[in-house]
């Protein structure tokens, strides 16, 4: 008997390894790769095209769609899970160059909860809150 629940949790122990969150930050030819395919995907005007080029994101559905399909193809965030914030955390401290990505993450994943919103909304204003925190910590970063 003991020694089946000892295979037994060896097995367990075996699965989880392997199922293990093998996820790692993109990078930048794989942000480029993943921003033109949701280009080629979702239709955004060359206005929208232009303002989301120079961070400037209106809310509206194409570019909400825009991000919604980023997020997704990123691997931070599913329609069945929400987001995954030790993935969003890692992201970001990526694209920080550091490692304090969490407290901002944490913030806006807190101050945004997606209640009732449609995906699409939800990962707009998740999506501004954290150009948000990057900007913070710029800031911070440059009166250091």
């Amino acid at each position: 008997m003991f020694e089946a629940i000892k295979y037994l949790i060896i097995l367990l122990a075996v699965v989880v390894c392997i199922s293990a969150d093998d996820w790692k930050p993109k990078v930048i030819n794989e942000l480029k790769s993943i921003r033109d395919e949701c280009l080629n995907e979702v239709p955004v005007t060359e206005d929208q095209r232009k303002r989301m080029n120079a961070l400037d994101f209106p809310n509206e559905e194409a570019v909400r769609n825009f991000i919604l399909c980023a997020v997704q193809k990123l691997g931070i965030y599913s329609t069945e899970h929400g987001y995954y914030a030790d993935r969003l955390t890692k992201q970001f401290n990526s694209e920080l160059h550091g490692d304090d990505g969490k407290e901002p993450v944490d913030n806006c994943l807190n101050n945004n909860p997606q209640g009732y919103k449609e995906n699409d909304v939800y990962v707009y204003e998740m999506h501004l809150c954290l150009i948000e925190a990057r900007k913070e910590h710029a800031k911070r970063h440059k009166e250091q």
